[in-house]
Parts: structure tokens; sequence; C-alpha cells
């Protein structure tokens, strides 16, 4: 997290692709990798509001992607999300179109 945050900082990007489990670094060595992601999320969209974020997870709880995806965070889970349609997505993201997933 404490990298990615870096790297933020440094580069402009289109669209963030970050995941929900993840080592947290340095900078937040007490937050638990299982919830990382949210907090790097949170970081994100105070720093960078417009920045367009796509969420590729494994968590299956439905309230906590209920949350990501009212926050404007477009989630896709991994294993059941098919690699073209993953690419298709985030893409889209990044170029601001609304792509629509068939599931």
């Amino acid at each position: 997290m404490t990298s990615g945050l870096e790297m933020l900082q440094k580069h402009e990007v289109a669209a963030l692709v970050t995941d929900i489990m993840m080592p947290p670094g340095a900078a937040f060595l007490k937050v638990d990798s299982s919830e990382c992601g949210f907090i790097f999320i949170d970081q994100v969209q105070r720093r960078w509001p417009r920045l367009p974020i796509v969420c590729l997870s494994v968590i299956a709880d439905q309230a906590k992607i209920r949350l990501l995806t009212k926050r404007g965070v477009r989630y896709l889970r991994k294993g059941e999300t098919p690699l073209s349609t993953a690419v298709e997505v985030i893409s889209a993201v990044a170029e601001g179109r609304r792509v629509k997933v068939r599931e």
C-alpha cells in the first residue's frame, strides 16, 4: 500500500487497478493485509478523487463489495471474471467509457 501511494504521487495514471489483500508497507504497519486495500482505496479517493478505480479481488463479502461500488469503485472478482473481460473493463474505465459486463 505504501508503494502504491508513492507511485501515484510520482506518476500520472489513467486508472488504478488494485486488490484488497496486499502488504501494508512501512507507513501502515499496523494495518492487516486482508483489509489493506480498503484503506488504500480510502487514501486514493481522498487524495485523487477523480481517479477511476477498479478492484480486482477474491473477496466475496457482498456488503463490502456494495460499499466499494457505492463509492464508484468497479469490482471484478478474481477467478470468476475472464481475463478478456477484465482487460475490457479496465480499458474502458481508464478511457472514461462505460462498459456493461456480461455475466
